[in-house]
């Protein structure tokens, strides 16, 4: 899922699982199609390459027919605007896709270099002959006996009542009979579901991952909804400062409130032209360069008095730094509020909206060396903002 995931959309962490699962479904499946039909030729008395050729030439095709049915199945499933089922939907078909390319290569190659050891009837000495799990063995009249032993021609009844069709057998072939009818029948009952596709709304939440009855899911809904979800989920920005005399600053600290200003700024705009409703303020920031909306390095206001040499005075500012910071003084926390729900549409189109209004690059420099693309949000520095090197964003 590797180059799904970079190049085509974003994976969730459930889709290797599931391609994982699949793969090993699917190839077992599979492979055990082949080997059944290749031992009960070679029961026949048919040579190798004879056997394989009919295994291939019936359940190769079964395979075939199969995989690819599955694998459109779950592709369909892409046009649903969610990334967690579109992720697993990719890793799903790909692993069915990846189960027929090899059951229809490898499981052959094996069975020609190594043929005796898939169709022995003993193994280390073992053998079920003689009981009521024996082996099928088929005489060379092409009729079956079981427990090694052969049925002579005499004992076979020559005409065999005819078995009563199942009601799937007779719907399956009605429906080959009538496969235009039976098409457009399928295309009018997926018209209303179509039509419904185009209002789906995909909102994705931590509590559907959690046991609905447990005490702990309880008190984290009690909470959400008493104190919002800033304090269940919160958005933070960490800026790194070039150096710890830099950070104390009263140049840096106002370079990064404006550079704070201006993202909400950015965001507004990113969310009205998504045709959200939505405009973001400079007081919804928090940190130790902005509070309200306001810089902290030109004073804290309340109505026309400046509270913050008190703030200094009583050490509250010192205590609020030693919360939001590192204990080298070099990096600070931004606390950021969203205003609507976080995991609804909306909530959703927020945070893409602040991802992309964040400086981009060409290239960027990681923390340990090295090189990595700009799309990458590990490391984004800002570079210089009011004519002051602010320093580095996560």
């Amino acid at each position: 899922m590797y180059p799904v995931s970079y190049y085509v959309m974003d994976v969730n962490v459930c889709a290797p699982a599931m391609l994982v699962a699949v793969a090993l479904a699917m190839s077992i499946d599979y492979s055990l199609f082949l080997l059944t039909r290749f031992n009960e030729e070679r029961l026949d008395g048919r040579s190798i390459t004879q056997s394989l050729e009919i295994a291939l030439a019936t359940q190769g095709h079964t395979i075939v027919v199969s995989g690819a049915t599955l694998a459109l199945c779950f592709t369909s499933m892409l046009v649903l605007p969610t990334s967690t089922i579109t992720s697993m939907a990719a890793g799903a078909a790909t692993a069915v896709l990846q189960s027929v390319l090899v059951s229809l290569s490898l499981t052959p190659a094996l069975l020609l270099t190594m043929p005796r050891f898939f169709t022995a009837d003993r193994m280390l000495g073992l053998t079920l002959d003689g009981t009521p799990f024996g082996t099928y063995r088929r005489a060379s009249s092409g009729t079956v006996a079981q427990f090694g032993a052969t049925i002579d021609r005499p004992t076979i009844i020559e005409n065999p009542q005819p078995k009563k069709e199942s009601i799937w057998a007779h719907l399956g072939r009605c429906s080959q009979r009538g496969a235009p009818v039976m098409f457009l029948f399928l295309a009018l009952v997926m018209v209303p579901f179509a039509m419904a596709l185009t209002r789906f709304s995909y909102v994705e939440d931590l509590t559907p991952l959690m046991q609905t009855t447990h005490p702990a899911t309880k008190a984290f809904i009690s909470i959400s909804n008493i104190y919002g979800q800033d304090l269940t989920t919160p958005v933070q920005l960490l800026i790194m400062a070039p150096s710890q005399k830099a950070m104390a600053s009263r140049e840096w600290s106002l370079a990064t409130c404006h550079m704070l200003q201006d993202l909400a700024t950015k965001v507004t705009d990113r969310m009205h032209e998504e045709g959200h409703d939505y405009t973001m303020t400079t007081a919804d920031f928090n940190g130790l360069m902005i509070f309200r909306g306001g810089c902290l390095a030109d004073g804290l206001k309340f109505g026309v008095i400046d509270v913050m040499p008190a703030v200094h005075m009583y050490g509250m500012y010192d205590m609020v730094a030693d919360l939001l910071s590192n204990r080298n003084q070099t990096a600070t926390q931004v606390y950021v509020h969203c205003q609507v729900d976080l995991f609804s549409e909306v909530g959703e189109a927020w945070m893409r909206a602040v991802r992309a209004s964040l400086p981009r690059p060409e290239v960027i420099r990681q923390p340990l060396g090295g090189h990595q693309d700009a799309d990458s949000a590990n490391y984004v520095p800002y570079g210089r903002w009011d004519d002051v090197e602010i320093g580095a964003l996560w």
